[in-house]
């Protein structure tokens, strides 16, 4: 029995390439996606999350449970069922032969695969994508143990599924359901993978990170003595000093500027009546007292002011600097559709025309509303919102806040023309915290590039396993179908008009195929289309290579692996003669 197995085993190796291309892919896979959680680990703290993981193993577990599902037909072949019970094998023994097969390949090939992916994983992957950080040992040993798991369920399911089919094999209407079923699931799965891809490509080629740059900040540069992290204690210490503001505008590059300063303690109040709940953050307004809030207050020059785009109101420079009339600051963007919703104006606590009073260390101040400005970078500090709790923003001139407080910190807000170069130079070395759009875009553009190369991987080996199904499905197909083409060639056929009628065949269901995947990605991509239409820097850029090369791979495939599979079959008929 063991000679036998060994000697039919090695006599039979084309029939396992299938089933062991696609055990390698499974692995593959595995192995990529453990990457690239070790990538998001290292980017964010949800790497610590145990949902994580548990996410990873219910996607090894489906994994290999697809692979058992599709690939099982592969080591279901009905000319060597044949051969085994005409040689006085039984049934059980038959059915045990073949569950002997699976355990032997998956067994010896599941190691092998899993180290050479793992390798590929942690010292050529980061050669191919640079932004991969290779794999931490963490997550090299859990999909070690995810795939031991997974080897034993794609063991089982497939020993059951073997032993199943062969005591079903003589029944003609199960295999033609089986064919049809693996043909089906093959060209959903690839499907699947195709248009992913070709979603993950388009989106990424429609972002425009130059416009997200512009519509983030209105200026070429922000730069302030240190960054407020989110758990850092606000202070005013180490202000921009009038001799760093002059090197700075001594550059060859510098074009015009302004200062931009804000307020960091409580000792200025809000007074009036909000409402209960703050729109953006979904929180109640931080209340100090009685009808008395938190918000946010800033002082600006001119340059400053300039650069604010004024929705309700105009700014009259000589009025604001007496200190009667103050600006008020709208979380608007520049479609005017408020961070709450489109177009909430219900959100807009404040016109022009309004007065409004500060409590200022016990004394009230208050001041005429001349505008509306709509707020950004330029003219906000981002973290001030979380720090303050509230949306609520005025702007003072500079010479008037001063007068208010001393407790604040300050910005150097400026554009440029030219190289900026030295000027890059001189803020990193000397620690400046620097927010330009040239790093908005860089910074855009890096998270683009790590998206494309995660989607792509992750959609190829998608499409690419959906591929070696395909091809499995076909060449099942041919087998099923042998006893019929040896009628036809019993009856006169040649080889050359079998080979057109498989080709016809297979081209007949790429047709089907083709219509399926052109229609569902129009759809698709035109709903992406209408959806992408009022989003910020993104402009719709149709890619049609990605769908383009796999649908002429396809139609490749569909019109000779059935041909290449018939003449295979008369190789290994061949063989099996010789041996039996």
């Amino acid at each position: 029995m063991n000679e036998l197995f060994h000697k039919i085993l090695l006599n039979n190796k084309i029939r396992n390439v299938p089933f062991l291309i696609m055990l390698g892919a499974c692995d593959f896979l595995i192995v990529i996606f453990c990457l690239v959680i070790s990538y998001i680990g290292a980017q964010s703290s949800v790497y610590n999350s145990p949902y994580l993981y548990i996410y990873l193993f219910m996607f090894s577990v489906g994994l290999y449970v697809i692979h058992a599902i599709l690939d099982v037909m592969t080591q279901w072949d009905r000319g060597l069922i044949q051969t085994l019970k005409h040689i006085g094998f039984t049934t059980n023994e038959t059915a045990s032969f073949f569950v002997r097969k699976v355990v032997y390949l998956e067994l010896f090939f599941h190691p092998v695969f899993f180290l050479v992916d793992m390798f590929i994983a942690v010292y050529l992957m980061p050669y191919i994508f640079p932004n991969f950080n290779g794999m931490t040992l963490q997550t090299a040993l859990v999909a070690a143990i995810l795939s031991i798991i997974s080897m034993i369920l794609s063991i089982i399911i497939h020993s059951w599924k073997e032993y199943r089919l062969v005591n079903f094999y003589d029944k003609s209407q199960i295999t033609s359901t089986f064919t049809k079923r693996g043909l089906r699931r093959a060209s959903t799965l690839l499907a699947i993978g195709i248009l992913l891809m070709n979603l993950i490509i388009v989106l990424d080629d429609s972002v425009d990170a130059k416009t997200i740059a512009n519509n983030e900040t209105c200026t070429d540069y922000i730069v302030s003595k240190h960054r407020i992290e989110d758990n850092d204690t606000f202070s005013s210490s180490h202000p921009i000093s009038r001799h760093e503001i002059s090197k700075l505008k001594s550059f060859h590059c510098f074009k015009k500027g302004g200062l931009l300063s804000y307020n960091l303690n409580n000792n200025i109040q809000l007074l009036g009546r909000l409402p209960d709940q703050s729109p953006y953050l979904k929180v109640p307004y931080a209340g100090l007292g009685e009808d008395s809030y938190n918000f946010n207050l800033y002082g600006a020059d001119s340059f400053i002011f300039k650069q604010m785009k004024i929705l309700d109101g105009k700014i009259n420079w000589k009025l604001l600097s007496t200190g009667k009339y103050i600006i008020y600051g709208a979380e608007y963007d520049h479609r005017g559709f408020a961070y709450s919703g489109k177009a909430d104006k219900k959100w807009i606590h404040y016109h022009s025309g309004d007065r409004v009073t500060l409590n200022v260390n016990g004394k009230k101040k208050t001041f005429k509303i001349m505008a509306t400005a709509e707020t950004n970078h330029t003219t906000t500090e981002e973290n001030a919102i979380d720090y303050q709790n509230s949306e609520v923003t005025f702007y003072l001139p500079l010479q008037i806040f001063n007068t208010l407080t001393n407790k604040q910190t300050q910005r150097f807000i400026f554009n440029v023309q030219g190289s900026t170069v030295d000027l890059d130079h001189y803020l990193k070395v000397n620690h400046f915290y620097v927010l330009s759009k040239k790093q908005i875009a860089n910074s855009v553009n890096k998270k683009i590039k790590s998206s494309e190369q995660i989607g792509i991987v992750i959609n190829a080996f998608i499409s690419g396993l959906g591929l070696l199904c395909l091809i499995n499905s076909f060449i099942i197909d041919v087998n099923i179908r042998r006893r019929d083409i040896w009628i036809l060639r019993a009856v006169g056929m040649t080889n050359s008009e079998i080979n057109l009628m498989l080709l016809k065949n297979g081209l007949f269901g790429f047709i089907k195929f083709f219509i399926f995947v052109i229609i569902s990605n129009f759809v698709l991509l035109g709903t992406i289309k209408y959806l992408l239409k009022d989003i910020v820097g993104m402009r719709f850029l149709m890619n049609y290579f990605p769908m383009t090369v796999t649908i002429l791979v396809v139609m490749f495939i569909s019109a000779f692996i059935p041909v290449f599979a018939y003449q295979k079959g008369k190789d290994v008929e061949r063989i099996e003669n010789e041996c039996f």
